[in-house]
């Protein structure tokens, strides 16, 4: 990641998801998820208790890496938002 930043553009590395989906207005109000680089998305439950939450997808394919592995959704040409849930507890 830290190679990939060193080079045009000059992203950060921990970027938020507007950077991605500069035209869809509800990626500006995006203030709880963040991205690692260009393929990680991280989206973290924050609330004591909560055990699942909305995640907003920028377009293309992503896949769970939480405790199950599978996609998310299947590849979108437009960014989306679904619901996730964790087995998590605290």
């Amino acid at each position: 990641l830290a190679y990939e930043a060193a080079k045009p553009p000059f992203l950060p590395i921990i970027r938020p998801v507007f950077l991605h989906e500069r035209s869809d207005p509800l990626a500006l109000d995006v203030s709880d998820e963040f991205l690692l680089g260009p393929d990680v998305l991280v989206a973290p439950i924050l609330d004591k208790g909560r055990v699942r939450r909305d995640v907003y997808l920028p377009r293309g394919e992503w896949v769970d890496f939480t405790w199950k592995v599978g996609r998310m959704a299947e590849p979108a040409a437009a960014a989306a938002t679904t619901t996730t849930t964790t087995p998590l507890s605290f």
